[in-house]
């Protein structure tokens, strides 16, 4: 389902976006429709902005300060690099936001992918096969740190 096409479903939607520099961001032809879209809040920042860079800049957790998280009703869905995972998650739950409702990714190299070598092994569990989705309560029961 394409989110966008049915936000009437989901109210209100914020995407909080970083990247390192402007030259890196992807969807960079989405990024000025998807800030026109009722309803769909985007926030963009970047580490290391160049001269003509006309929007935020710093690490993605910089971006919540300049929102209001609805506590109740917000899942937060983080991908990225892992080394963003830790900060981003604990920003999330100072804010009140659970556990069972932080969602995340966890990319691990994948040999092949239907859990026999065990390359992408995360404490218990097998990324290509139990994952690549975990919530936060998940991934604090893998026994190692993301």
């Amino acid at each position: 389902m394409n989110v966008l096409q049915h936000r009437e479903n989901f109210g209100r939607i914020i995407l909080m976006y970083g990247s390192r520099s402007p030259d890196d961001l992807m969807y960079s032809y989405n990024l000025e429709e998807w800030q026109n879209i009722d309803g769909f809040e985007t926030f963009i920042t970047v580490d290391n902005p160049t001269p003509d860079w006309k929007g935020h800049s710093g690490i993605i957790t910089t971006l919540l300060d300049k929102m209001e998280l609805p506590v109740d009703d917000t899942v937060a869905f983080v991908c990225g690099p892992p080394i963003m995972f830790n900060a981003v998650i604990k920003e999330m739950m100072d804010r009140g936001i659970s556990d069972e409702h932080i969602i995340s990714i966890l990319e691990r190299h994948m040999k092949c992918g239907v859990g026999k070598c065990q390359h992408c092994g995360i404490g218990q569990t097998l990324v290509c096969t139990d994952g690549p989705v975990y919530t936060y309560r998940q991934i604090k029961t893998l026994g190692e740190q993301i």
